[in-house]
């Protein structure tokens, strides 16, 4: 009974310590064919600049992606300009050519934090979260989603 009361004790504090999303979406890329000038935006409207935050981008790919690496532009503009950029790379497979990713089947995903959490926002207002795909080619095969989130961070370590 002791173990019990002390696992249930423990989960409760964990769970008090979670992030909360405050935004969450997916958007489908058409063919799974994503062009450079296929600009994807998602637009969160920022209430409380007093409690930090911490934000995410991710992807699903398929086999029918040519490449090892995908570089995804990512930038976030407020009222005011351009507050951060960056590019990020994602390595979708190893050397043997193994899709890596969470996921079942040939759809994997994969998630990279964008910034460094726990942050801020300076003012309240819509900010815009924008993803470019950065290869070379103008069109890539094999990404299916763009993935967006952005979470309210409870506990600040």
């Amino acid at each position: 009974m002791h173990k019990v009361l002390i696992i249930i004790i423990s989960l409760s504090a964990l769970l008090s310590c979670t992030e909360k999303p405050l935004y969450e979406a997916y958007m489908s890329i058409p063919n799974a064919s994503w062009s450079q000038d296929s600009i994807i935006e998602f637009e969160v409207m920022i209430e409380d600049t007093d409690v930090a935050y911490a934000a995410f981008n991710g992807i699903r790919h398929n086999p029918s992606f040519p490449y090892r690496n995908f570089y995804i532009f990512r930038e976030v503009e407020s009222e005011r300009g351009l507050e951060y950029r960056d590019t990020v790379m994602f390595v979708l497979s190893d050397n043997k050519g193994l899709r890596l990713g969470d996921g079942f089947g040939n759809t994997k995903e994969l998630t990279a934090p964008i910034g460094r959490a726990p942050f801020k926002f300076g003012e309240r207002g819509i900010y815009t979260f924008r993803f470019i795909q950065g290869m070379r080619p103008e069109v890539v095969k094999g990404i299916e989603d763009v993935y967006f989130r952005i979470n309210m961070v409870t506990e600040e370590p």
